[in-house]
């Protein structure tokens, strides 16, 4: 049963359609020959791989881009080591560092560091830990360990609030407000938390028996889908990892999923819980339109790591890192499962940022 708790606070890339835009030149003229219009169409210029690294062996994390017209690779090296999480603004990249209490800003172009937050010295207590990163509503909303969310405006960069969420706050998702995973490291006190925009404050909590270590908010259509990490048996092994939605007032799971990813109406999930002996892996998908889903072929699939979809050349990427644990790739999918491509990053990629820009049609 979903339980729901009023609280009271004292206290872009998002491009999901092929889509053109029309664009007026001027207002009419004598030459012929002169077009009064122009079209413009969105398209994907390259992918953004954060890379943790090793840090057993050394490694630092670094961002692997990939040119998705001609798929050549660059690598560039970080400020700090254990990145986390990664967003793609106008001309910046935002990227956090947990163990260092950062939120770095880099030019997009140059890949040269222009800004460093340093969360805990900007909020205290309430700033440490940086998890994950949302861009949405005009601002940057960054999760934090110790409970909170900040608010950053994303182009000044200044902060704009922080805001309590919930025991160890995950992902993020946007809609008519702020939306939380609230995790709590699957100790027993997990939740979704809702915050109000208008003053940034806490609205309401839910809970439920199957909200256990949830990670990861989808938005699609009128429905919310959580990604849940289960928990941990006493062997040692994954448990109860899957997809969570709302049906009829209570929570369901309705595929076993470790990762997770989406196109339109569809899911596309990776199962791959941490067990001895090991689970295979397996790779699927979920139609919420008709609750049906399917397999695709998991050949080639190591230690999955990340998952995100291109929505824009309708590609899914799932990300993995060797056993060795000295590099790792990223296998690219058609929709429909077909692979068609696997690029090499450093050790443990661990998040995407997708580069979308607008070209003009002749």
């Amino acid at each position: 049963m979903i339980k729901i708790k009023e609280t009271i606070s004292k206290t872009k890339i998002v491009i999901l359609a092929f889509c053109y835009m029309l664009f007026a030149s001027g207002c009419g003229g004598s030459d012929d020959n002169k077009k009064d219009y122009w079209l413009v169409q969105l398209v994907t210029e390259g992918m953004y791989v954060l890379c943790q690294g090793n840090k057993d062996l050394n490694a630092k994390g670094c961002i692997v881009y990939v040119n998705a017209k001609d798929w050549s690779v660059k690598r560039f090296s970080l400020s700090f080591k254990q990145p986390r999480d990664i967003v793609v603004l106008k001309d910046y990249l935002c990227i956090n560092y947990p163990d260092d209490n950062k939120i770095e800003i880099i030019d997009r172009q140059s890949f040269q560091s222009v800004n460093i937050i340093d969360s805990e010295n900007l909020w205290g207590e309430k700033g440490i830990g940086p998890r994950r990163i949302l861009n949405a509503n005009q601002s940057i909303y960054v999760s934090f360990d110790a409970g909170y969310v900040g608010k950053i405006n994303e182009k000044t960069f200044e902060a704009e609030g922080i805001e309590q969420a919930g025991s160890f706050p995950e992902g993020m998702a946007f809609r008519n407000g702020l939306i939380v995973a609230n995790s709590d490291r699957g100790r027993g006190h997990a939740s979704i938390g809702y915050i109000n925009m208008l003053s940034f404050s806490a609205l309401k909590e839910m809970t439920s028996d199957l909200l256990i270590c949830p990670t990861d908010i989808f938005m699609i259509g009128d429905g919310e889908y959580y990604l849940d990490k289960g928990t941990v048996d006493k062997d040692g092994n994954q448990v109860q990892a899957g997809i969570r939605t709302s049906r009829q007032e209570d929570l369901v799971n309705i595929i076993d999923a470790t990762l997770c990813a989406f196109y339109g109406r569809r899911l596309f999930v990776i199962n791959a819980p941490k067990t001895v002996p090991e689970t295979p892996v397996t790779f699927s998908y979920y139609d919420t339109d008709t609750n049906l889903s399917g397999t695709f072929a998991a050949n080639g699939l190591e230690i999955p790591s990340a998952m995100g979809v291109d929505q824009i050349n309708q590609q899914v990427y799932v990300a993995c890192n060797r056993k060795d644990g000295h590099s790792g790739y990223v296998n690219i999918y058609t929709l429909d499962g077909q692979l068609v491509r696997r690029v090499e990053t450093e050790a443990n990629p661990i998040a995407f940022g997708i580069n979308y820009e607008s070209e003009i049609v002749e």
